[in-house]
């Protein structure tokens, strides 16, 4: 039987196309608990709402964060399998189908992973990471770890043995890309199955956890996520991986910079652009990007400069007049 864990807080419309999704399932052995985080919102009639046996709700008294959340379900765990699913995202109806059917073909695998496509609001797919993993069906451990090195696929494509609950220990603290943690850890001592049928929907939107954080969503939590992982693997090991997560990482910091200037947040983009310069190697790189930052200052104060110009016209041309 697979647990599927399910934290919520007040989006009763999105976290409707999450459960529906679960319930359309090909695989019926399942439960589903939803952990509410006090949304008060009309969300316990929501759940109750779905006459299913297999549907469990819980309503925190008070908001306790997401991380203490997916915690607070994950130590609740009594199915040999579970899985984790936000309120915003949503599984293909195989999906389950997928998970068993990789468990049954590599019985001694502790993860069961299928293809998550980010999507749009609108449905429209922008990426599948697990296309651009290799051939394998089988990685040995840490052999999944480092091909998802910059081809990351969300949590909620993954199927977990309780085993792997209780081997890597809890949810990490202080990590704000706490699905990144958790995958990195069990990728790191067990081995995973993989399908590149896809399975769950990674939904981009305004009001999405990963959309909205911007620079604290990787920092300083990377650090912690880079101790964690650097505890579960030999230093031979750990050796390999460290310049590929740094070079993730400088990844992530360029994406975030990117995207903090289409926003006009040069606060924001200054500090990235800071941590980049110690984190980067790459010098034409970090040229460019303070280019484009000083540009984008420019562009900010070229429109005061053009009104302070026209007034020094309209007063020059008004002192002519008096002459």
């Amino acid at each position: 039987m697979i647990t599927t864990i399910l934290p919520t807080y007040r989006r009763p419309e999105r976290l409707k196309r999450a459960i529906e999704s679960i319930l359309a399932q090909t695989y019926p052995d399942f439960e589903l608990r939803v952990y509410d985080n006090a949304s008060h919102d009309g969300t316990r009639e929501l759940v109750a709402s779905y006459k299913d046996h297999r549907i469990h709700y819980h309503c925190h008294p008070e908001n306790i964060g997401a991380p203490a959340n997916f915690q607070f379900g994950l130590e609740r765990v009594q199915t040999p399998y579970f899985s984790f699913l936000a309120d915003d995202d949503y599984l293909m109806p195989c999906c389950y189908e997928t998970w068993m059917e990789g468990f049954k073909k590599y019985p001694h695998a502790g993860l069961s992973m299928g293809a998550v496509a980010d999507v749009s609001d609108a449905g429209a797919i922008l990426d599948i990471a697990l296309e651009r993993w290799g051939d394998k069906e089988y990685y040995a451990p840490p052999d999944a770890l480092i091909e998802m090195i910059g081809k990351y696929s969300n949590w909620i494509g993954t199927l977990f043995r309780k085993e792997v609950r209780d081997a890597i220990g809890p949810i990490a603290e202080g990590v704000k890309i706490l699905d990144v943690d958790y995958l990195f850890r069990a990728s790191a001592r067990f081995g995973v199955v993989v399908s590149k049928r896809l399975s769950a929907a990674f939904v981009l939107h305004p009001g999405s956890y990963s959309g909205s954080q911007g620079l604290k969503l990787i920092w300083p939590g990377w650090k912690q996520l880079m101790e964690n992982v650097e505890k579960e693997l030999p230093m031979p090991i750990w050796k390999q991986l460290e310049k590929p997560l740094s070079r993730y990482f400088e990844r992530l910091l360029l994406g975030i910079f990117v995207r903090a200037l289409g926003k006009k947040e040069l606060a924001e983009a200054h500090a990235v652009l800071q941590l980049m310069k110690g984190a980067s190697q790459r010098k034409a790189r970090l040229f460019l990007c303070q280019i484009a930052l000083t540009l984008s200052k420019l562009s900010r104060l070229f429109p005061f400069l053009l009104r302070q110009l026209l007034k020094g016209r309209q007063r020059y041309r008004a002192c002519r007049r008096l002459r």
